[in-house]
């Protein structure tokens, strides 16, 4: 298949406690409608190489120094990308984490995102900054 696979979902109001999945409530467009928003997967409609990026903001929080937020991309129950935020210094602020990286998948493969962090946090909720977006690069093996 050639034709254009792309799905951005966002905002995001998890909150964090040890290994959690990223779910973004709301699509802003799913060309397959392949992302679940009460799972947060996306279902690969067909095999290509896809863009995944990522980005989540946190309410502010008490952070000391070393603490970190890591956001894992899933390719089925695999990671496969691994982004981290270490704080350098201890400080009440709001924290950003993000990541872009190519999977490839055949279809019916998923894409998730899951989070960890040494405290507990809340995505802050905003659909400007907090987003989740997949798109095909290309559908040639």
């Amino acid at each position: 298949a050639t034709e254009v696979v792309a799905m951005q979902a966002n905002p995001l109001s998890t909150t964090v406690t040890g290994l959690t999945p990223l779910v973004f409530t709301a699509k802003n467009f799913d060309t397959h409608n392949a992302y679940n928003t009460s799972t947060g997967a996306f279902t690969c409609p067909a095999y290509g190489l896809y863009d995944v990026d990522v980005t989540v903001y946190t309410n502010s929080a008490s952070w000391t120094a070393g603490q970190v937020i890591i956001l894992y991309v899933y390719k089925n129950s695999s990671v496969v990308g691994d982004f981290r935020n270490v704080r350098p210094a201890t400080s009440s602020v709001q924290a950003k984490i993000e990541g872009s990286m190519i999977v490839e998948c055949n279809a019916g493969e998923t894409i998730s995102t899951r989070s960890d962090s040494s405290i507990t946090y809340t995505a802050d909720g905003s659909s400007l900054r907090n987003f989740f977006s997949i798109r095909r690069i290309t559908g040639l093996r």
